[in-house]
Parts: C-alpha cells; structure tokens; sequence
C-alpha cells in the first residue's frame, strides 16, 4: 500500500526525490570542491613560474654585470670589506677611496658569496653605480653640496621597503612582478641623507618565520656555517653584513626580526620603540600584520659596529626630511623626537642594569647563559651596577604574544598574503594549530600535557579565533602585564636590563618550525614595545653543543629537537640583549658600545667569510 502526503506526493516518490536531492547536492559539492583543488594546483603553478621567471631574471642582471676596473689594490680592498660604515664615510671625506671603489668592492662580493648564499633579494646596481659616480664628481667639483649623514654609503635594505624599480615581495611569490614606480618614505629619507641604495635582502614568506625562506630568493644560509640559518625575517640583511657583501643596512621588527639575524650572524641590530621610525614606505603584507596597535612594527639598522647604529639612527631622526612637512604630512602619528647623539656617544657610569640569564618557559643553552655572565662581567668594568632579577610575568607575557599573532583565526594571514601559493614548512604546524575549532582547545591542552607537550598544550589553549569582545579583553589584559613590568622596573630602580638574546645560537636550516619557542626572549620587547638592541659576545665552546636534563624541567618534543639543533653548533656566534625604557634608544646604544667595547668580539672572531 503506498501512503499518501499532503498535495498527492507518495513517500515512495518522497524518498526518491529525497535520495536525488541528496546525491545532487553531494555532487555539487564534489564538484566544487575538485574546482577548487584544480583552481588552487593552477594558482600554485602559476606563482611558481613568476618566482622561478623572477629569479632568473635577478641572476641574468647579476650574471651580465661588467664590474669597471677599478686601480685599488687588494689590501685597499679588504680596509675596505672589513670597515664599518662609519670609517668609511670618514674613507671618503679623506679621499682615501671613492663611492664606485667602495660599491663595486661590495656588490663583487653580494653578486658571488651573497648570491650563493640566497642573501640577496632584487639588485639596483646600474642605479647605484650612476648615484655613487655622482656622489664622486661632486666631491672633486663642488665640496660643500656634499650633504648628508650618509653622502656616498652604499647600503643594503629589506625586501619589504618600497625602491623605484626594484621588485616587493614580502617573500611572496605572488607579488613577483610587483615593481615599485616611486621610492617610500623611509628610502627617500635615507637617500636624502645620501645613502645608496644598491641590494635589497633575502626575507622569509609573509616575514613572519625566524628562518629565512620563500619560493623566489631560497633558502639564505649562515655565512658562519652554510647548515645553519641566517635568523628571520631581516634574515638576508643579517647574512650580507656578516659575509662582507654589505657594509650596513636597514631591517624591521615585530618578534625578534632585526634582533634575531642580528644573533645568528654574529652582527649589531637595534629594534628602537616602534613609533621612534616612521614605517611609512614599507609594503603593507596582510591587515591583520600591518594594522596591530597593541603590537607594532619597529624598523631599525642592523650593522658591523654600534657607532654604526649610531650613524644610521642620527641619519633617519636629524636628516634633511625631518626639517621639512613631509614626514609629517605622509605619517600624522610620527613621533618627532630628534637623535641625541651626544647621549648615544657618552660612557656612562654607575647605571643600575638588572639581567637574568633564564626564563622557565624556556631555558636557554648553556652558551646563551654563559654569555650573559660574560656581559654581566663586563659592563661591571665599565663602572655598572649589575643586578640579577627574575624577569616578572615572563610566561603571560610569551602566551599574549602567541595569542595576538594568532588572534585573526585560521591562519587567515597566510591565506591574505599568498593568495594560493603554496606555504613554506616553516608554517605547517601554525595552520594545524589555527585551525583547531576553539571548542576543543581545551581538551587539546590537557590532551598534550598529558603527553608530556605542556608548553605546546599551553599555546594550543591560547592560539585560537579571537571574537572582537576576546580581543580587546586580551589587549586588556596585555597592558595589565606591561603595568605590572613597569611598575617592576620602576621598583628595581633599572636604567637597562640585560638578557639572554635566543635559546639556542643559529639553529639548523628547516628547525625553525619545531624551535618556534626558543624565540621568547626577543618576543617580551615587542609586547612591551621597548628599545631592544643585540651585541654578540662570544661563540659556542666545545661542550656546548648540548642541554643538559637539569637545566629544563621540560623534556618534550623542543627540548629534543634544540638538542639536535646545538650538535655542531661550536663556533657559532651567540649575543645578549640590551632593553631600556621606550623612547631611550640612545642610553640603549651607549650601553651597547660600552659592552661591544668591552668583549671586543670582532677581533676575536673575525667575519667568517
């Protein structure tokens, strides 16, 4: 018997037509679904043969450059290469050597050592060359038109800053055949100053990895030992100082950027407060990166020397624009507070720095540790009172960095700034994390702990899809923990605080992803927005290459794999960092000097290359 529905429809017809609804709506999204893989292998395809096409490109213009015979002799050559930027201004002013002597010396080196080590980004030499002659006639013909904190300094910069006709990435095979028309604000103030530009810097995907890789430039390798990374994301412009193929340049800072190369290549890098430089002129990667008020971008110099820092710093906030409207005009929020140099370049005496050599979230190597000693030792020569803290809240604070990062949900950052291509690995276990529902963030952390991954059960718990209610609770609960630092500060009577810079030196190419952690000690000062700077002071001894059990309580999955990473790591640079209050960049460097003049590391340990 077939039973009868409302308007004459059968079951029996009811199911069937049941059945076909079903089957067609599967098939559409089957359908949808084999579109959307096609689409996405087509996009991937695409971005691979504009990285690949671009990059040939970089390397025939690299390959058909005719260097001009230059009369400078070897020795010449190597003052040169091993000067910092300072002396060679000082070279030039002098008529020890020329504008075209110092950039072909440079551009010789980044066009060999600097390419083989995937260090460089795009080159701007033909323009160079043209600006270094004219920097030259003008020195013979009319000497005082030679203005300028950087008159005739070629310099490298970042990918990611705006150069008239070079290519802006972010390490975005996408953005391939993104060719800037203008200069952005920050390379117009820097030529202003008489700089030259004449490279830009290998940086990783979306500059969001602590290792330096995307599809265009490669995978930059450690000038100290070719197994080991530069760092990330200024990590190309970390290698080109470090190998001799850059006398000084340019880099930025949301994690540790400038500060981490700086450490894997044994180099000077300052992360200032980020509203001490104007990030106007730099390419905007995704919304969710670029339009953070509770966690800014810093630019800053990474270089051979302190002075250098000096030099660069003076040059971006006491140039020629800053006496104008400009900066003003393209950046409202610009805080104008001149460089005081006199500051920068005193020796203070009796300061109170307080330091720690650890934190327990992680612990770092017992390199890392021994160079804070080493650093405590020698600024009490120097006249200072060290004083050892426990860094307060240190475990909140690494957790609300993790919590900001990942607060957009999904990963959405990657797939904003991509646009299909494929990601690099570094960032595998990140979009696992992000996509986990936030519903089972807490059985995931309980889950981990009780295997042992505490650390990463914690992450797990706080990585999720932030609603805007959730954001602003933790941007509340962000300046509750940057209170209660200050207040710590204040109650200690700090004028700086010293720290470890890394948990580990250079890590091995391809352990950033697991290592991600080992990064904490740079993470603090972008959450508390201070002046941070990175001075090497010794390098890994025999014994080092190990974490002994009892210098952690925690023996999960990153304790073994920074295990792994420190065997052969002997040699290797490792520095500490130097904190001051925001906006007091200048104690920061004078502070630095003190130390940098103090352990002498570059004459005891020569560039590597």
């Amino acid at each position: 018997m077939v039973h009868q529905l409302p308007g004459g429809l059968s079951d029996i017809k009811l199911t069937t037509f049941l059945l076909y609804a079903g089957a067609t709506i599967l098939a559409i999204k089957l359908t949808s679904l084999i579109l959307s893989t096609i689409s996405r292998k087509a996009k991937a395809a695409k971005y691979a043969r504009m990285a690949q096409q671009r990059r040939t490109e970089r390397d025939s213009k690299l390959k058909n450059i005719t260097f001009p015979q230059l009369n400078i002799s070897s020795t010449l050559q190597e003052k040169i290469l091993n000067s910092d930027a300072t002396t060679l201004l000082q070279m030039l002013k002098s008529n020890e050597v020329t504008s075209e002597q110092i950039l072909v010396t440079y551009m010789q080196r980044a066009a060999t050592i600097g390419k083989d080590l995937n260090l460089l980004a795009d080159v701007n030499y033909e323009e160079a060359l043209a600006e270094a002659r004219r920097c030259d006639r003008l020195r013979k013909e009319n000497p005082s038109a030679c203005k300028g904190e950087l008159f005739g300094l070629p310099m490298s910069v970042k990918d990611c800053f705006r150069l008239k006709g070079t290519v802006v990435t972010g390490g975005m095979a996408c953005r391939a055949n993104d060719v800037d028309t203008e200069d952005g604000l920050l390379l117009k103030v820097l030529k202003g100053e008489g700089a030259i530009p004449f490279i830009k810097s290998n940086i990783p995907q979306v500059m969001m990895s602590n290792e330096t890789i995307n599809y265009i430039w490669g995978e930059a390798k450690n000038p100290w030992n070719k197994e080991r990374t530069v760092g990330g994301s200024s990590g190309g412009e970390g290698g080109l100082i470090s190998s001799r193929c850059s006398p000084v340049g340019i880099g930025n800072d949301i994690g540790g950027s400038i500060r981490i190369p700086a450490m894997c290549c044994g180099i000077i890098g300052l992360k200032p407060t980020a509203e001490r430089i104007s990030p106007a002129g730099t390419m905007k990667v995704v919304p969710m990166l670029d339009n953070l008020l509770n966690l800014k971008v810093a630019t800053g110099p990474l270089a051979k020397s302190v002075r250098d820092i000096n030099l660069i710093m003076k040059a971006l906030l006491n140039g020629a624009a800053h006496k104008t409207a400009e900066l003003r005009e393209r950046d409202p929020f610009y805080v104008r507070k001149p460089w005081e140099e006199e500051v920068a370049l005193s020796k203070p005496k009796q300061l109170r720095i307080g330091y720690y050599k650890s934190v327990e979230f992680s612990p770092p190597s017992p390199a890392n540790q021994r160079a804070v000693e080493e650093a405590v030792q020698a600024l009490k020569k120097q006249g200072h009172q060290l004083v050892e803290v426990e860094f307060p809240n240190a475990e909140e604070l690494i957790l609300i960095f993790f919590e900001i990062v990942s607060a957009e949900g999904d990963a959405q950052f990657l797939k904003d700034g991509t646009l299909g291509e494929n990601t690099i690995p570094d960032y595998d276990r990140a979009i696992v994390a992000a996509k986990l529902p936030n519903c089972l963030r807490g059985f995931m952390k309980v889950l981990l702990t009780a295997l042992g991954e505490e650390r990463n059960g914690k992450i797990a718990r706080v990585a999720g899809k932030k609603s805007a209610y959730e954001f602003l609770c933790m941007v509340e609960r962000q300046k509750v923990l940057k209170d209660k630092f200050f207040r710590f500060w204040q109650d200690q009577k700090l004028d700086a605080l010293l720290s470890p810079g890394f948990s580990y030196p250079a890590q091995k190419l391809g352990d950033a992803k697991d290592l991600l952690i080992g990064a904490c000690y740079t993470f603090f000062f972008n959450a508390l927005n201070l002046p941070t700077g990175a001075v090497p002071v010794t390098v890994v001894k025999e014994g080092e290459d190990v974490m002994p059990k009892n210098m952690t309580k925690y023996h999960d999955l990153a304790f073994k794999k920074m295990n792994e990473t420190l065997k052969g790591s002997v040699g290797m640079p490792v520095s500490v960092q130097i904190s001051t209050l925001p906006f007091e960049e200048e104690k920061c460097v004078a502070i630095m000097a003190q130390l940098e003049e103090s352990v002498q590391f570059v004459k005891s340990h020569p560039y590597p290359m």
